[in-house]
């Protein structure tokens, strides 16, 4: 099945590699963030620190397959025979397996990297550590910069370092971009709750969130049920919303529960919630844990949770939403969502 075609108002996403505990590291950063927000990319980023949570490479592959670059600063670390961070190192090995175009910043001219040329390929080696493998990189992907040294005018300067790197990411056939469906209520009087979980999924697993009659998404289909289907296949996880309403005051939506049983046939996960007092599911989905709301801040509330309880696996971060706290004063361009309760627009139910 094609994946949809999402509108999301951002051109993509690139990976940024980054040792958050240095002090000039995150200097250089945010100014990176800056540029690619100015032109309206996401910098995205391995899931924020949990207590237990290891580097594990599938993690980072399922967030890196569906950038259009990685960039990488490179740490100067005098304890490491490699001069630099071992995780940077592993992050930047999985973007050349993946062909995914490269930028790498060093945070000082004492980090020992190389690069040469082998064949169709550009070879990214660590002198100093003979025991890492080089890394290969597709030249027609391949581009470099260094920075040496503080620079006021270091706004332009990066401008300038990721002008070539954007550029390829600009004429690139655009890559699909991963989402979450939600499976509910469509109507005019369920628009509030939609808007909670739209929030919830996009600001806390940093993706979008659609449903079967969005205008985010377009597909080359024959049918509603064909795109509720294609929808289901592509997505990461399902939100669905079984509210009894006008329509089923007395039991569950068959549609919704169609549709639940199309997810669960997928094998995806899904979040399984209804508004009002606690009641067990329709026998098929017994096996599925069941929340319950009372409003839609709410519901915001415990889609949020659960994604941060799964945060492994559905996550990322998306370091755009963070540029004002470092750089004061700007305001970024790819926004994080904002959920504005309306009581008089709640969903009554029945």
């Amino acid at each position: 099945m094609e994946a949809p075609v999402i509108r999301t108002g951002y051109n993509g996403d690139l990976y940024l590699a980054c040792p958050w505990d240095s002090e000039y590291s995150q200097v250089l950063a945010w100014r990176v963030v800056k540029t690619l927000d100015m032109a309206r990319y996401r910098a995205i980023g391995d899931v924020p620190k949990v207590e237990g949570l290891k580097f594990e490479e599938p993690r980072i592959r399922r967030i890196m397959q569906h950038c259009s670059g990685f960039i990488a600063v490179l740490p100067y670390d005098d304890t490491a025979a490699s001069t630099t961070s071992k995780y940077i190192i592993r992050e930047l090995r999985i973007a050349g397996e993946m062909e995914i175009p490269v930028l790498l910043f060093r945070e000082h001219e004492k980090v020992n990297v190389g690069i040469r040329e082998n064949g169709q390929f550009a070879e990214i080696f660590f002198p100093g550590d003979p025991s890492i493998e080089p890394i290969l990189c597709k030249q027609s992907i391949f581009h470099a910069a260094e920075q040496t040294n503080y620079r006021s005018d270091l706004d332009p300067w990066v401008q300038i370092q990721l002008k070539g790197l954007l550029a390829v990411c600009n004429n690139e056939i655009s890559k699909p971009k991963p989402y979450a469906f939600f499976i509910g209520r469509l109507k005019d009087d369920f628009q509030q709750a939609r808007q909670a979980v739209e929030t919830a999924v996009y600001n806390h697993a940093g993706i979008s969130c659609l449903w079967a009659n969005d205008a985010k998404h377009s597909l080359k289909t024959k049918g509603i049920q064909e795109t509720i289907k294609t929808l289901l296949y592509h997505a990461r996880f399902v939100v669905a919303d079984l509210s009894f309403s006008d329509d089923n005051p007395n039991f569950f939506s068959p549609n919704c529960a169609h549709e639940v049983g199309i997810a669960v046939a997928y094998d995806k996960p899904v979040f399984l919630c209804a508004k009002g007092a606690s009641r067990s599911p329709y026998f098929s989905a017994r096996d599925l844990q069941m929340s319950f709301w009372k409003d839609e801040l709410q519901l915001e509330d415990l889609i949020a949770g659960w994604i941060q309880n799964n945060v492994a696996d559905f996550s990322r971060q998306v370091y755009n939403w963070q540029l004002t706290a470092h750089i004061p004063g700007y305001l970024p361009t790819v926004a994080a969502l904002s959920f504005n309760y309306d009581p008089l627009k709640a969903f009554q139910g029945l």
